[in-house]
């Protein structure tokens, strides 16, 4: 019963990254109208953060509970990072198109 919960968690947690990589990428659209960044622009990057985080913390949480966690905090806090540093350029760039607009 403890592997399936290792899988289930680990499942959901690469879910909730590749989701969030995925929001804020097409946030740019979105939010700000900079550029096309449709969800299929975003996908393979979604993907890509869905695999490798899933099988990292896969592999990590059968060898050792307290690198998985520790794994994760790392992992959480750099996808904040991410999140907050596209954020503020999409913030400076939309700043910037209103204080000089393209004819």
């Amino acid at each position: 019963m403890g592997m399936f919960r290792g899988i289930f968690y680990c499942a959901g947690f690469a879910l909730v990254c590749a989701w969030a990589v995925v929001w804020i990428l097409e946030r740019k659209e979105k939010k700000y109208g900079q550029e096309a960044a449709s969800f299929t622009d975003a996908f393979p990057a979604g993907a890509a953060v869905l695999v490798f985080v899933f099988l990292s913390a896969l592999s990590l949480l059968f060898k050792n509970l307290r690198a998985a966690a520790l794994y994760g905090l790392a992992l959480t806090a750099a996808l904040l990072l991410f999140i907050w540093r596209k954020e503020a350029g999409y913030r400076a760039r939309a700043k910037n198109k209103i204080k000089n607009p393209t004819p």
